[in-house]
């Protein structure tokens, strides 16, 4: 059996506040990928793949608070992988994106996260381009400073 191996492509932590991040030039040497986010922001977080602003995502999101649960589905030009969840202290949100430079199934991926409220979603891109280029986006346009993403390959 294989060795799963993760080899950071590209870490990045903001030295002052931003919109957020842009992973591009992504190699489609690696089997899966994985964005890990450890910090603050004043919204959700949002993801587009290959800059595609177009109606061709769908998340459903599942969600705990101290005040209750909730889920939802939705449609948009964006995955909302945090969907409820800002990051007003410090928080982690994981992405996993699974066979994202194959080109015969639609590119999906899974999140995971504890901010405000600790949320798990799935999220699909309906195109089957290779993913070269994820944009990671704070819905209120404010990662905080010190924030950090890291982009990893994974192999194995």
């Amino acid at each position: 059996m294989a060795t799963t191996t993760y080899e950071v492509i590209q870490s990045v932590t903001l030295a002052s506040s931003a919109s957020g991040i842009v992973f591009s030039s992504i190699p489609d040497t690696f089997r899966d990928l994985r964005i890990v986010f450890d910090g603050t922001t004043s919204g959700g977080i949002r993801v587009q793949l290959n800059n595609d602003a177009g109606s061709n995502y769908q998340t459903t999101a599942f969600g705990a608070s101290g005040s209750g649960t909730s889920q939802a589905n939705e449609a948009a030009g964006f995955a909302q992988p945090s969907y409820w969840a800002n990051f007003n202290t410090r928080g982690i949100l994981i992405l996993d994106f699974f066979d994202y430079a194959q080109t015969d199934k639609h590119t999906s991926f899974l999140a995971r996260g504890n901010g405000s409220w600790v949320v798990a979603s799935i999220n699909r891109w309906a195109n089957t381009a290779k993913v070269n280029n994820i944009s990671v986006q704070d819905s209120n346009a404010s990662m905080g400073a010190g924030s950090t993403m890291t982009l990893f390959g994974i192999a194995g």
